[in-house]
């Protein structure tokens, strides 16, 4: 009932998919993450993000999930890779792509962007369509590497520069790990990252100050038609 409630919440705050992680050891993953999922779609409808670095999870959470599942995630290192883009393909799934490779995680831009191209060529040439990839950039916390969150939004422009029918994901919260008010660095990021081409995002959806400020930048750039969903927020008393 617990997750069950906590899924409905979230689906009533305004995600339109749920990222369902078993976080449990090996051993058991296949049978929790097989028990959430049922757990999951016998309270709603809303699609599902299986995430997970076990590959026997996500083919076993797959075989119970309903079409364009997303698979959260492969990267460019050779062996996960080779696990994960043909189970994305086999099952025609919506797939993230974290911008790593065998070498370790990128610092620069340009690194990202190369890395990134690498991973949606696999994709393709395993028949998974561009617009089906969510290339995550890494968001890492500007605490330790003060550096990385202009590398980041960078990365984020070049790649929806290159490949403009893919789509852009982050991990938004890695942003402040380490730092006070984390709410006020993470909602700041995701507004200045839409400007730059961030077109989704794993959020907390019952964090009202962090939707106000996605209903604020969806209207801004345009995406929001005659501010009707901001508008809607507002009477609604999301806005602040």
């Amino acid at each position: 009932k617990f997750i069950q409630d906590l899924a409905l919440a979230q689906v009533k705050a305004g995600a339109n998919r749920l990222d369902v992680n078993a976080g449990t050891p090996p051993d058991r993953e296949v049978e929790d993450m097989c028990w959430l999922v049922d757990t999951i779609q016998e309270a709603t409808e809303t699609p599902l993000c299986l995430d997970s670095p076990n590959p026997a999870a996500l083919r076993a959470g797959l075989e119970l999930t309903k079409p364009q599942t997303m698979l959260n995630s492969t990267t460019a290192e050779t062996e996960r890779a080779q696990e994960m883009i043909p189970l994305a393909a086999e099952h025609n799934c919506l797939l993230i792509g974290l911008t790593i490779e065998d070498a370790g995680m990128p610092s620069t831009a340009e690194a990202r962007v190369e890395i990134a191209s690498h991973i949606i060529e696999e994709a393709k040439g395993a028949g998974i369509p561009v617009e089906n990839m969510y290339i995550d950039p890494l968001v890492r916390s500007v605490a330790t590497e003060p550096e990385q969150g202009r590398a980041l939004l960078e990365a984020t422009r070049l790649i929806r520069e290159k490949f403009p029918s893919s789509h852009i994901v982050y991990g938004l919260s890695n942003i402040s790990f380490g730092l006070p008010a984390r709410s006020l660095m993470n909602r700041t990021l995701l507004a200045m990252a839409m400007a730059c081409g961030l077109d989704s995002a794993i959020i907390n959806p019952t964090d009202n100050q962090m939707m106000a400020a996605l209903r604020a930048g969806e209207a801004l750039l345009g995406e929001d038609e005659f501010c009707a969903n901001y508008l809607s927020a507002f009477r609604s008393g999301l806005l602040g």
